[in-house]
């Protein structure tokens, strides 16, 4: 039986063996075959998957910086745009007076109206200069209605610009009271700057010469308190453009001193007209001064204002300077800024700051932490001074006429006028000249502080130069900076290399006399209505 067991449980075993271990040992081959298939397939789907993320970021990394490149790009464009005017254009004029809108059909850049102020009594045969600069060579052309009149031209070749100087007889000064045919009319094939200076030894001024596009019908006139009534003259000159022109002139006179022209008593509200045809001229002294006088015009004129012979003594020093001439094409009333910055003048005691208004307005001037609040009236004025070192801020709610008038010194010589630009009326390059016979020559920049090291002058940095001062000032949220710069007399080639706008002012001095201009003082076309 035991044996029977044994024989009988042997097999079993066997079968057991073989059904418990041998097919278990088939399965389990089978499985770990089918687990290590699945695991290569997963692994392989994954690295699918990463490859394929990979690749993704990649294509989104291409298309995010083709993105970045073109926002870059446009951000560029529009901040070149907005660089050309970084600040919004002032409101819109409104007056009582009847002001009508400029006729912006004239497009031409390239014709300058001009015309010669008088000048102190002893210095009538000094010849007037012009000088014509621009960027390279051009061709020019000058008509005028006096036949008698001589011009001679002198082209003068540099680096960095072209140059022609129109040396101009001293006939074609204005007199005073009368319609004259005294306007020349001057034609460029590139657009240029048209400086015109009258370089007598003791008695010297410059300005500015507008573009005839820039010209209008109404302007408002700003000079400067008499020194002397016996000797020093307010003055202003009217240039006509076209035929048949009539100019209404509604005086504003200091003090109500009756100005009398051929028999006619002219008080402080009155109006005068007269009538002038195409290059005419015509120019009103008196011993008063005449700010805020409205000339309204039936067509486009330029204006030129100033003293034939002012002192300007800086509050207690009476004695400092002497007489000068001054001089300066006054904007149109359409082209004014209501944003002004206005610095010092360098190596003078001081510098007389006039405000003057065309309409209803509140006006607020910051020197340094010290804010006033003035309220004018139409054809209404202020004056505040300034010293050497200190920059004046002037914001208004509509638009305002700013002069500047540097004072006279023992040492570096008499006064000289300049109209001020705004914040609006900036641009990004300006390309100027310096007469040769001032001995110290000098540039002022009005620029936002994170743009001072995109200036470049004559392809120089400003390190290079000598700056005679550097102040910072804020308006609104905007950091300026206000930097004078020691230059030599010649061609003064002045821009950004990022496109950001930017105020400029020149001037000159020599022992007993001085002269200065702006590089820009009207709104861009985009203001005007």
């Amino acid at each position: 039986m035991a044996t029977s067991k044994n024989n009988t449980r042997k097999p079993l075993l066997v079968v057991n063996d073989y059904i418990s271990s041998e097919p278990k040992t088939e399965c389990k081959s089978d499985v770990f075959s089918y687990t290590d298939t699945a695991a290569k397939k997963q692994k392989n789907r994954r690295n699918y998957v990463i490859a394929l993320i990979v690749v993704l970021i990649i294509i989104i990394g291409i298309l995010s910086s083709i993105l970045i490149l073109q926002n870059v790009e446009q951000e560029h464009r529009e901040r070149a745009q907005t660089n050309q005017r970084q600040l919004v254009c002032p409101n819109k004029p409104f007056s009582t007076i009847d002001i009508k809108s400029r006729d912006t059909s004239e497009n031409i850049h390239r014709r300058y109206l001009i015309c010669f102020s008088s000048n102190h009594d002893n210095a009538p045969k000094t010849d007037k200069s012009v000088y014509i600069v621009a960027e390279r060579d051009f061709e020019l052309n000058i008509f005028k209605k006096d036949l008698d009149s001589t011009s001679t031209y002198i082209e003068v070749n540099t680096k960095m610009a072209k140059v022609k100087k129109m040396n101009v007889p001293y006939t074609m000064m204005l007199s005073y009271f009368k319609a004259e045919k005294k306007a020349i009319l001057i034609e460029t094939t590139l657009d240029a700057a048209v400086i015109i200076i009258d370089n007598y030894k003791l008695s010297s001024d410059s300005t500015m010469v507008l573009p005839v596009k820039h010209l209008s019908d109404t302007y408002i006139i700003s000079s400067v308190e008499y020194f002397n009534r016996k000797y020093h003259r307010v003055q202003f000159a009217i240039a006509a453009l076209n035929n048949s022109t009539e100019v209404r002139i509604i005086f504003r006179i200091e003090h109500n001193l009756t100005l009398s022209v051929d028999g006619v008593e002219y008080q402080d509200g009155s109006e005068m007209v007269i009538a002038l045809n195409e290059l005419e001229t015509y120019q009103i002294r008196h011993n008063a001064d005449l700010s805020g006088t409205f000339i309204k015009a039936s067509s486009n004129i330029a204006v030129f204002s100033g003293n034939s012979c002012q002192k300007i003594a800086f509050k207690n020093r009476n004695n400092s300077g002497a007489c000068s001439q001054l001089v300066e094409q006054i904007p149109p009333v359409d082209r004014l800024d209501n944003t002004y910055i206005a610095p010092p003048n360098i190596n003078r005691y001081g510098t007389i700051l006039k405000v003057v208004s065309p309409f209803k307005s509140r006006v607020t001037y910051r020197v340094g932490n010290k804010k006033t609040r003035v309220s004018l009236v139409p054809q209404g004025y202020f004056e505040f001074s300034i010293t050497e070192n200190e920059v004046a801020v002037i914001e208004s709610e509509r638009p305002v006429l700013l002069t500047s008038f540097a004072t006279g010194s023992d040492t570096s010589g008499d006064p000289y006028m300049i109209t001020i630009p705004g914040v609006t009326q900036y641009l990004n390059k300006y390309t100027v000249i310096t007469p040769s016979n001032f001995t110290s020559n000098y540039i002022v920049l009005i620029i936002e502080e994170s743009s001072l090291p995109h200036l470049n002058l004559n392809k120089r940095g400003l390190t290079e130069y000598i700056r005679t001062f550097h102040t910072p000032v804020t308006v609104g949220k905007v950091r300026y900076i206000v930097l004078g710069v020691h230059v030599s007399d010649g061609t003064i080639n002045v821009k950004t290399t990022n496109n950001a706008v930017f105020g400029l002012l020149v001037y000159g001095h020599r022992k007993n006399d001085g002269h200065g201009f702006a590089g820009n003082v009207v709104l861009p076309d985009t203001c005007v209505p």
